[in-house]
């Protein structure tokens, strides 16, 4: 398990951040398809156009899929460029768990 330093390291590795941001422009996509029902939609729709629109920090985002203790255990510095110890399908899932946190909306 990577420790703190080494997690800050990970989450400033730019190949890991393309990961990252690459998983939540996908997540983005889907949020403008969903159901205007969908709790708090309108805001996940503006979170979702910032994605798309580029204006979102690609270390913030890495930092965040970080905090996911599956992948903080799979991470290591030695992974670097990309952190290839992280499978995607995991990038995947954390970015789908954090949306609504990434997005502002408190639960």
């Amino acid at each position: 398990m990577a420790d703190l330093q080494d997690l800050g390291t990970i989450a400033n590795d730019t190949a890991f951040q393309q990961r990252c941001m690459a998983a939540l422009e996908s997540a983005a996509e889907n949020v403008m398809t969903e159901s205007s029902g969908t709790t708090d939609h309108a805001q996940r729709v503006n979170y979702a156009k910032a994605v798309i629109s580029g204006t979102v920090s690609g270390l913030i985002v890495a930092e965040a899929v970080l905090t996911n203790p599956t992948i903080a255990a799979e991470a290591t510095v030695a992974s670097l460029p990309g952190c290839t110890a992280v499978p995607d399908s995991d990038i995947e899932y954390a970015i789908s768990s954090l949306f609504n946190v990434l997005a502002g909306i408190s639960t």
